[in-house]
């Protein structure tokens, strides 16, 4: 998943997903004991209008640190014992998907070991398990940036390994295809924030930068500024106001030095917040006039142009305004099925990760 990497302890979250023909998740809901984070009906049109062949539904089963992700998993599954054989008389299919960043220093790797019990426990439900997991030396190493001289040698070993055992000579470039929600293909993201922003009506082109060049992407047009503006696109994943984001600010710095008449930087994974019942959705960073700002996306945000007006009205998710809303954070979650390879033509099966006060749509199938 395209999730900030945190300072120290980083976030794991494990969602459970059940689908199936014969299942129906409202036995479930009429239990109680459960409480689903998603639910889709076998035959409903939602959200993206395309019918669902299967129902089915999607539960938080941990959120927090890594640390605790073996024990806390094990007791979900003891907690819920009754309701997962219900599922199971339904003939449905499970599975967990487990979502976490890592820094890879020493020690780190000690906390995917998978206990006896816990695989007891999921073997004796049929549970398939996936576990999707990044680093930020990774994506360091990836998006061309120095990586951090702290702690050297685990990712030394860890590219040793790699190497012997895959025949590899880009272990950057292995891993990264390893990962579900982070260093995507270049032709991937920028297709896919292409698609977005010409919906919303911008005139953009694809634009092959120079070697040297942070990142590839796509150049709008400003009519106001009368020249075209750089979009860069990382293939990585920031919350906005993180300043310990050592990664972002690194970028952040040498596109102002390379771009300093203004650039816009997107990120692989869109979020949003619920203010006043209303959603308004983290687009990216824009760079102008020497300074980094967020902005919003919406419908109004129909160019570059509009970005701009929006920034001088004083538009900041801490004074938020109206008429920059995302209505039920549909862009958000259109943005980023899409890029987690959402199958039109199977069910939706969507979660919304709370990172503090925003909301991550995301594909758990």
């Amino acid at each position: 998943m395209g999730m900030t990497m945190g300072p120290a302890v980083d976030p794991a979250h494990a969602v459970l997903t059940v689908s199936g023909a014969e299942f129906d998740p409202r036995t479930i809901l009429a239990a109680g004991s459960l409480k689903p984070d998603y639910v889709w009906l076998q035959g409903e049109t939602k959200p993206w209008g395309r019918p669902n062949k299967l129902s089915g539904l999607a539960v938080t089963a941990y959120s927090g640190d890594v640390f605790e992700l073996t024990s806390s998993i094990e007791h979900f599954i003891s907690a819920h014992e009754e309701v997962l054989k219900g599922i199971r008389l339904q003939r449905a299919n499970l599975w967990l998907t487990v979502n976490i960043r890592l820094d890879l220093h020493a020690g780190a790797a000690s906390i995917f070991r998978l206990s006896r019990q816990l695989i007891a426990c999921l073997s004796r439900f049929d549970i398939e398990l996936s576990f999707n997991a990044s680093s930020q030396r990774l994506v360091q190493r990836s998006y061309g940036l120095a990586c951090d001289e702290d702690e050297p040698g685990p990712f030394e070993r860890l590219e040793t390994y790699v190497k012997e055992e895959t025949g590899t000579d880009s272990v950057s470039g292995y891993l990264s295809n390893m990962r579900a929600h982070a260093s995507l293909g270049d032709d991937l993201l920028i297709n896919t924030w292409g698609g977005l922003l010409e919906s919303l009506g911008w005139r953009i082109r694809r634009w092959s930068a120079p070697v040297q060049s942070i990142g590839l992407g796509l150049k709008a047009w400003s009519e106001r500024l009368q020249c075209e503006i750089p979009l860069v696109f990382a293939p990585f994943a920031y919350l906005p106001g993180d300043d310990s984001d050592r990664l972002v600010e690194e970028t952040k710095d040498a596109l102002s030095e390379q771009y300093p008449d203004g650039v816009l930087l997107g990120f692989e994974t869109l979020m949003f917040k619920e203010v006043d019942g209303s959603c308004y959705t983290f687009g990216g960073l824009l760079f102008f006039r020497d300074q980094w700002r967020p902005f919003a996306l919406s419908s109004a945000a129909t160019s570059f142009d509009a970005l701009l007006a929006q920034r001088e009205s004083g538009f900041s998710f801490q004074k938020i305004q109206r008429g920059h809303e995302d209505e039920g954070g549909v862009l958000a979650t259109g943005f980023n099925l899409m890029l987690q390879g959402g199958d039109p033509e199977q069910p939706w099966k969507v979660v919304y990760l709370h990172q503090g006060e925003w909301q991550i749509p995301m594909l758990v199938c």
